[in-house]
């Protein structure tokens, strides 16, 4: 549906109207999300990284990692993830250390 002008057109003025914002997985490389919320200037992120891509706890600290540095130096990162085994060990391991 991201790819879809028109739905995302109907879908922000949707989320306007109930004063919610947009957050775009970036799953297609075709979205235009982000473009159809500026149009009406309903506020939109997108997803930096995605952590679980590949499903394994090194994978999942990796991408992690890459979130952290982009965070470092954009001062922040949307990060998405699925709730999967090795996505939750990974964030309960370290989740707290992020906090130092």
């Amino acid at each position: 549906m991201t790819s879809q002008p028109q739905a995302m057109a109907w879908l922000m003025a949707e989320l306007q109207r109930r004063h919610k914002f947009f957050v775009d997985s970036r799953t297609s490389a075709k979205t235009v999300a982000a473009a159809e919320a500026q149009k009406i200037g309903l506020a939109s992120v997108s997803r930096d990284v995605f952590l679980d891509d590949e499903r394994t706890e090194d994978a999942i600290s990796h991408q992690l990692q890459t979130a952290i540095n982009l965070a470092h130096k954009q001062g922040s990162a949307v990060v998405i993830g699925h709730p999967y085994p090795q996505t939750l060990a990974v964030l309960e391991r370290e989740l707290p250390r992020l906090k130092a």
